[in-house]
């Protein structure tokens, strides 16, 4: 997650609503200046042990790094249409992917499930 303190209140919120879910948590001054680009330079640099990952950031690279990632023929055509113009604060993409290990993340090969406004 970004540095930002409002990243921080976010995490704080969707933690404390996880229960007993054990989570590790990484603060990136990266995601707070970074672009598309360097977020999935990022990304592709977890460890293969995690399977489930929760990048809070920032508008508009989070927006644009959903639609990047998004296959257009699977995922979802309203969510993918509102990342395409920017999503609200607090809005969470829900994306999945087949491939085997964070570092083969690219483009388009993500599918876009759900947009969780916030």
């Amino acid at each position: 997650m970004s540095s930002a303190a409002r990243t921080q209140e976010t995490w704080a919120d969707v933690h404390g609503s996880l229960g007993e879910i054990e989570c590790e948590a990484s603060i990136l001054d990266e995601l707070y200046h970074g672009g598309v680009r360097e977020v999935l330079d990022l990304i592709r640099e977890v460890d293969e042990a995690c399977k489930v990952l929760l990048v809070v950031g920032h508008e508009p690279t989070m927006s644009q790094l959903a639609a990047y990632l998004s296959n257009d023929d699977r995922s979802d055509a309203a969510s993918l249409a509102q990342v395409r113009i920017g999503v609200p604060t607090g809005s969470m993409s829900v994306l999945t992917s087949s491939a085997d290990t964070w570092n083969a993340i690219a483009e388009e090969e993500l599918d876009l499930l759900t947009l969780v406004r916030g």
